[in-house]
């Protein structure tokens, strides 16, 4: 399978955090810690937190959650992709023909 096309993904500063861009997508942030200010936390997709851990650990955990996204939706595309579909023909090959009984006596 071919590789997904690589999107420009950008850090940005957000506030206090940071956040990761695709184009104007958004897909994914890093937060500081309410407690320590020096450790950080990553979003996960339902808006929890991820464990503790220092600026470079968090920004990767959202870059490798955003390449399995884009990965996923890679993929996606590409299976109803209508080059790649099956002919109109449907997906079973054409029985063949019933043999006809014959009446009679012999051969």
């Amino acid at each position: 399978m071919n590789n997904p096309p690589i999107p420009n993904l950008s850090w940005r500063r957000d506030g206090r955090g940071w956040l990761l861009l695709a184009g104007r997508r958004r897909m994914g942030r890093v937060i500081p810690d309410f407690n320590r200010p020096d450790m950080w936390r990553s979003t996960k997709s339902r808006g929890e937190y991820s464990d503790i851990g220092n600026l470079s650990w968090s920004k990767n955990a959202v870059l490798v959650g955003a390449e399995l996204e884009l990965a996923f939706e890679h993929r996606q595309r590409a299976a109803i992709d209508p080059r790649k579909c099956l002919e109109n023909g449907g997906l079973f090959r054409p029985r063949a023909r019933p043999l006809s009984k014959t009446t009679g006596g012999g051969r």
